[in-house]
């Protein structure tokens, strides 16, 4: 714990929230750990949020570290599958959701019912090179929960002399728009998971009464941080940690 910090902090009726920053990752889950084993012995089940290729990582260090049958009330997951822990007990598991593949084929018919009134985009013989870059285009403004009318309002404050970037952005706004309405004719997009957890959660409380921990994320997407407010406003103590040096003050 030599490079490892902690900061409490409560607000209302939230958790107990305990940030531990420090460099070190073994110091971190050492700590984790530790706690967790606490949380297990006054009798409150555990649940651990770490990044899908930390899962089984942290599957083998706890199967090692806890006791024997801690593992009956414990749940390490990632935030999908955490998803699926939720849907499975409260509903909405029956999606359709679409594959990589299929994401490359409804682009590409969205930029060609687009093609003549596009600025940017339109050109037919660089379609082939258009869509895999707006696809992971589409997938960042999903992510950050940006809706296309955001993007034709950020243009339209744009002055005559940024013409190329109200261009792009008018452009982006259209095929995000396209893609989205030929999307969702016939599947359901994995991307929208955290909107409808979210939601779910505003209705029941899956965290109650639990001790909930985050660890190894560099950074949360909102959508990962409206999660984490449900969460605080269920757990009994929630612990997130940070692999980064505790600033002073």
């Amino acid at each position: 714990m030599d490079d490892t910090h902690v900061r409490k902090y409560r607000k209302g009726t939230a958790a107990v929230t305990e940030f531990v920053f420090g460099l070190g990752s073994r110091e971190k889950s050492n700590y984790i750990l530790q706690k967790m084993q606490r949380s297990l012995k006054d009798g409150r089940r555990v649940v651990l949020i770490v990044p899908e290729q930390q899962a089984l990582i942290w599957d083998r260090r706890c199967a090692q570290a806890l006791p024997a049958g801690a593992m009956l009330q414990t749940e390490i997951v990632s935030f999908t599958r955490l998803a699926d822990s939720v849907f499975r007990r409260f509903g909405g598991v029956a999606k359709h959701y679409i594959t990589d593949a299929k994401k490359t084929l409804v682009m590409w018919n969205a930029l060609v019912s687009l093609r003549d009134s596009l600025h940017i985009y339109g050109r037919e013989d660089r379609e082939d090179r258009y869509v895999p870059l707006l696809l992971h285009a589409v997938s960042e403004l999903k992510a950050y929960s940006v809706t296309p009318a955001m993007l034709t309002e950020a243009a339209e404050q744009l002055s005559e002399g940024q013409g190329a970037l109200r261009d792009k952005l008018l452009d982006l706004s259209a095929i995000f728009a396209a893609y989205d309405i030929l999307l969702h004719k016939s599947y359901d997009d994995p991307q929208e998971i955290p909107d409808a957890l979210i939601h779910t959660l505003s209705l029941h409380e899956y965290f109650a009464g639990c001790d909930v921990y985050i660890d190894s994320f560099y950074t949360l997407t909102p959508g990962e941080r409206g999660i984490t407010r449900q969460i605080l406003q269920q757990a009994a103590d929630f612990t997130i940690t940070f692999a980064c040096p505790l600033q002073a003050g």
